[in-house]
C-alpha cells in the first residue's frame, strides 16, 4: 500500500511540473550520485592505501620481530650449552674432590698412625732408660 501510495504521489508530482524543472531534478540527482561516488571511491582507496601501508608496517615488525626471536634463541642455545659445559666441569671437579679427600683422609690416617709409632717409640725408649 505504501509502495502504492508513493508511485501515485511521484507521478503526480511528475505530472505537475514541467519538464525543464523535471530534467534539472534529474541532474541534480545524477550529479549529487556521482559526488556521492566519487567520495566513496576516494574514501575506499584511502583506506586501502592506509590498510597497504599499515598492513607493510606490521611485516615489517612481524620480521624483525622473527630475528629478535631467532637471536635470542641462538643465545640461549649457546647458554644452554656453556652451561652443560660447566656442569660437566663442576661433576670432573667433585670427582677430583672427592678422591683428594680420600687421598687427604688415608694421609691423615698413616700420619697419626706414624705419629703413634714415635709416640709408642718415644714411651718405649723413655721407659727402656728408665730401667
Amino acid at each position: 500500500m505504501r509502495q502504492y501510495n508513493k508511485t501515485i504521489m511521484e507521478a503526480s508530482f511528475n505530472e505537475t511540473m514541467p519538464e525543464s524543472f523535471q530534467q534539472d531534478m534529474q541532474r541534480v540527482a545524477l550529479n549529487l550520485f556521482e559526488s556521492f561516488r566519487d567520495k566513496i571511491n576516494a574514501d575506499r582507496t584511502r583506506l586501502q592505501n592506509e590498510y597497504d601501508a599499515k598492513h607493510k608496517e606490521i611485516g615489517e615488525l612481524m620480521s624483525e620481530a622473527q630475528k629478535e626471536l631467532h637471536l635470542a634463541q641462538e643465545k640461549l642455545k649457546e647458554q644452554d650449552a656453556q652451561i652443560a659445559k660447566k656442569d660437566e666441569r663442576i661433576k670432573e671437579l667433585e670427582s677430583l674432590l672427592a678422591e683428594q679427600t680420600k687421598t687427604n683422609a688415608h694421609l691423615t690416617k698413616r700420619l697419626e698412625q706414624q705419629s703413634d709409632d714415635k709416640q709408642q717409640a718415644i714411651l718405649e725408649a723413655i721407659a727402656r732408660l728408665g730401667k
